[in-house]
């Protein structure tokens, strides 16, 4: 399955900062929070998912898109990064999964 985003300039922003506390509140199965379980889930449905990224991702955008099966970026139009480190926070898990997918000497690149 093929996912994109039809907002122009965009694949999938971080959430807004200001909606953290409501964020985080949303539980799924077993009180786990809907993100990690969207994140740690989508590498194990029954079919190849693939990001087309022609846009900015940032944050957890960025950890959602590691957690596809594949991932084609625009060399043109794709911007990736990590809003976290610029306010003094550590980046989300996704940036475990960079380093799986990567390697750790060009995992920590970025950051």
């Amino acid at each position: 399955m093929i996912f994109t985003i039809d907002v122009a300039g965009y694949f999938f922003n971080h959430f807004d900062l200001n909606q953290f506390p409501a964020f985080v509140s949303q539980v799924g199965v077993d009180s786990k929070p809907l993100w990690i379980e969207l994140i740690s889930g989508l590498p194990k449905v029954p079919f190849i998912s693939i990001a087309s990224i022609r846009g900015r991702t940032q944050g957890g955008g960025d950890e959602l898109t590691l957690a596809f099966d594949l991932r084609y970026a625009s060399k043109e139009l794709a911007v990736f990064n990590q809003p976290e480190v610029g306010v003094g926070l550590f980046p989300g898990s996704g940036t475990d999964l960079l380093s799986q997918l990567a390697g750790g000497d060009r995992a920590r690149n970025p950051l």
